[in-house]
C-alpha cells in the first residue's frame, strides 16, 4: 500500500486514462508485445532510470540519440543545467518534430518552466493551445498543476493567444 503522494501516483494513471500512446514496448518470450509509459515505468523499475544515462551517454560520444519523449525531455534539464547548447538544438528539433498530445504538451511545459528554458516552453504553450479543443484530455492534465503552475500556464497561454493576434 502507498503511504503518501508518489509522483507515479501523479502523472501514471494520468497517461493511461489518456489518449497519449504509449512509447515504449517490453516484448516478452512468448513473442506478445506490452505498450507501456517510460514515466510509471521509472518511479517502479530502476532500469528505465538508467535510459537517461544511456541517453546522454549516447550524445557525449557522438552517437545518433534515437530520442522517445521521455528522454527527451529529461534531456531539456540536463542540456539546460550543463550549459549543452548543441543538446539542446538536438531535442529542440526533437519537440519541433513531434506530434505531441496534450499531457504530452503539459509534461514538456512543465519541464521547461523548471529547466528555465523559454523558448522550448513557449513551443510547448503553443501545442497546449492548439490541443485545448480536447477539453477532456486538457482538464485532467491541469488538475495535476499547482497553483503556481497554473497561474504561470495561463499567464503563457494569454501570451501565446496575444502573439497570434498581432
Amino acid at each position: 500500500m502507498l503511504t503518501g503522494h508518489t509522483t507515479i501516483q501523479e502523472s501514471g494513471l494520468s497517461l493511461v486514462r489518456t489518449k497519449c500512446a504509449p512509447n515504449f514496448s517490453i516484448k516478452g518470450s512468448d513473442e506478445e508485445t506490452v505498450e507501456v509509459f517510460t514515466p510509471v515505468l521509472t518511479a517502479v523499475w530502476p532500469f528505465f532510470e538508467t535510459m537517461l544515462i544511456e541517453a546522454m551517454l549516447r550524445y557525449l560520444h557522438g552517437q545518433d540519440l534515437n530520442l522517445h519523449f521521455d528522454e527527451a525531455v529529461e534531456l531539456v534539464m540536463v542540456a539546460q543545467m550543463y550549459q549543452l547548447p548543441e543538446l539542446l538544438a538536438i531535442v529542440e528539433r526533437f519537440f519541433r518534430s513531434f506530434d505531441t498530445a496534450i499531457t504530452q504538451a503539459m509534461i514538456l511545459w512543465r519541464k521547461c518552466c523548471a529547466a528555465g528554458n523559454d523558448e522550448l516552453r513557449g513551443l510547448a504553450v503553443s501545442q497546449i493551445q492548439m490541443l485545448m479543443s480536447n477539453t477532456l484530455s486538457f482538464s485532467e492534465s491541469i488538475n495535476e498543476l499547482s497553483r503556481d503552475e497554473m497561474m504561470l500556464l495561463l499567464r503563457d497561454l494569454a501570451a501565446e493567444a496575444s502573439k497570434r493576434h498581432i
